[in-house]
């Protein structure tokens, strides 16, 4: 496995025998008896070897969103749309029962005839008992309210009693004459060809059926890849895949052609052209991908530096925990089998640099495709984690949970406070009124505890109202934290990383008003439009940062091209950028706009309130 690659590292403990392996053929027995003695105990319950496959990895500059493996899972578990089954049923089967039935009532309804002849009776009951057992999707022949429910209804009476009553015979004239006015009657052309229509535009094969031909050209085994050419995949049914529900030329419907979209291997700017990147979450979960290849190239050794790639992205998947007391999740070093290799590491300058290059290419992603939300943070392990192989000392802050939040904050806060006041435009600073503050820790050595009783007092004036444990003012001390440290904004500053401000500055706006709207939806639930408009207010920092960094030239033109995109949609986002525009001249707004609050949200409220 070693040698050719073929090789699943699902979970982190899967690489514990190659690493074993590797050392072996290195001539490093000590260490490979070391680490076996380590983890012997727990051989009976960890599965400390790889999974095989006879599939070779993506290009190290490739990435997927979902392996080729779990889209046939996806494609081969669809199921059939029980709404359009029904139809399909109802036109197919009932449909035409129905003309059978008021071919069979039709000269009752003229009045010609009493009741149909007792052999046709017999005969249209066995029929209809035959599809009920068989065809249970539809149920427009069991209601008294459909014509056919009327129909069916008059046939079985008939047939069991050898009569129906005068007010059957009336619903039977009125069922039998207004289906004859709606489509023609019995054996028309004009029946005929309706029913030819209907049977048309039911006659494709169902979703589901073709999803599982599809299913059927993917590799069961292909775990870790994507699909390289998901335009291949979804061409029109062949012959050879020809089966009862699917005709042969038979398209491969749009939502089958999605799913395979997402399974797509290629670079990450293709992926995100093709709409498969729509999300700083999703970045987050394919950052690993490209984070593990430059992790191994430090690696001399290729074998090994490939089953420590592994490692890095099996590690990433794993879950994380909620920690409190400021505990930290385990590290990668820390687990014993890489640890085992860490002196067979090399960092130079070739590699540092490599590094350095990929963080700013994938800071500079998130930027410019969704520079209006906060950095998540798996993503922002993912840039600590190339800072730290390119010798980068830059620091970066987690968002923090409110509902385990203890009043503390970690060192790395305070030093990201520092880049604030180094990188921050004085519109940022002035909005925010965080200049006596950054002053004050500055003074302080930008200390933890000093940073958190600033982030308490700052919330206690935005209106928390209250120093007691809450989460929504544990929210409100967070998002104080947030403001001074920019939530990374002057991290990814600090480390070059390419930016636009005045294109990012409406990317972020963008993304409040789609916020803002969705929070003033009608009849939407209070704590979803809350969510919401917290959100925006979160969106927000980032305009007020980027807008902040752009020329004084073309300030005024970009606050009234905002200004006009509000429209009537919130008045408290028009007072808003009004105060954006006078901080940028100097002005500290007395209320500046907050994500959290401690009561209603002034998104939500209909006056211009401040």
């Amino acid at each position: 496995m070693l040698d050719d690659g073929r090789y699943v590292i699902a979970h982190p403990e899967n690489a514990v025998l190659l690493v074993v392996a590797w050392l072996v053929s290195a001539d490093d027995t000590a260490s490979a008896t070391s680490l076996l003695e380590h983890v012997g105990p727990f051989m009976d319950r960890l599965r400390f070897y790889p999974i095989a496959t006879k599939h070779a990895e993506p290009p190290a500059d490739h990435v997927f969103r979902r392996s080729e493996a779990a889209t046939r899972a996806v494609l081969a578990a669809r199921a059939p749309n029980p709404r359009v089954e029904a139809q399909r049923e109802a036109l197919t089967v009932w449909a035409p029962f129905a003309d059978e039935l008021l071919a069979l009532w039709w000269p009752v309804a003229e009045g010609s005839v009493a009741l149909p002849g007792d052999a046709a009776l017999a005969t249209a009951v066995a029929r209809y008992r035959a599809l009920a057992a068989r065809h249970t999707r539809s149920t427009s022949h069991t209601s008294r309210k459909t014509n056919l429910g009327v129909l069916v209804a008059a046939t079985l009476r008939a047939d069991a009693e050898g009569g129906i009553t005068n007010a059957d015979r009336a619903r039977v004239t009125h069922a039998a004459k207004s289906m004859a006015a709606k489509r023609g009657l019995p054996g028309s052309t004009d029946l005929i060809e309706a029913r030819e229509r209907q049977r048309k535009s039911v006659s494709a094969p169902s979703h589901a059926a073709v999803a599982h031909v599809v299913a059927g050209r993917l590799a069961v085994d292909a775990a870790h890849r994507g699909v390289s050419d998901p335009h291949a995949v979804v061409q029109p049914v062949g012959a050879e895949e020809t089966t009862t529900e699917v005709p042969t030329g038979a398209a491969v419907p749009p939502s089958v052609v999605r799913t395979v979209t997402l399974a797509a291997q290629a670079t990450i700017e293709d992926l995100h052209a093709r709409d498969v990147v729509p999300s700083a979450e999703v970045l987050a979960e394919l950052a690993p991908q490209l984070v593990g290849a430059q992790h191994a190239e430090t690696y001399p050794d290729p074998a090994l530096g490939l089953l420590m790639a592994r490692t890095y992205r099996a590690f990433r998947d794993r879950r994380s925990l909620l920690l409190t007391d400021l505990s930290a999740q385990v590290k990668l070093g820390e687990l014993p089998w890489v640890a085992a290799t860490d002196r067979y590491r090399t960092v130079d300058d070739a590699a540092r640099d490599a590094a350095a290059a990929t963080l700013r290419r994938v800071g500079g992603l998130y930027l410019q495709w969704f520079g209006g939300t906060p950095l998540p943070n798996p993503l922002l392990v993912e840039l600590e984690a190339l800072a730290g192989q390119a010798g980068i000392d830059v620091p970066f802050v987690p968002e923090l949970a409110a509902d385990i939040f203890q009043d503390a904050f970690s060192r790395r806060f305070g030093a990201t406070a520092a880049l604030v006041a180094e990188h921050a435009g004085p519109g940022y600073v002035t909005y925010y009124g965080l200049g006596d503050d950054l002053h004050d820790l500055a003074l302080h050595g930008y200390d933890r505890q000093v940073f958190a009783i600033l982030c308490r007092r700052r919330a206690e004036r935005a209106g928390s109202g209250t120093s007691r444990w809450s989460v929504s003012r544990n929210g409100m001390v967070i998002e104080q934290a947030q403001l001074l440290t920019s939530h990374n904004l002057a991290s990814l500053a600090a480390l070059d990383v390419p930016a636009d401000p005045e294109a990012t500055a409406r990317l972020a706006f963008a993304e409040v008003l789609r916020l803002v709207r969705a929070a003033r939806r009608p009849h939407i639930a209070p704590y979803i439009a809350m969510s919401h408009a917290r959100a925006a207010g979160l969106a927000w920092r980032h305009v007020v940062w980027f807008t902040a960094l752009v020329p004084a030239t073309r300030f005024p033109a970009l606050i009234d091209e905002l200004t006009a995109l509000v429209d009537d949609i919130s008045p408290r986002l028009t007072v808003a950028l009004a105060d954006l525009a006078a901080a940028c001249a100097g002005t500290t707004p007395d209320t500046p706009l907050l994500g959290w609050s401690n009561g209603p949200h002034p998104l939500l409220a209909s006056g211009g309130s401040r």
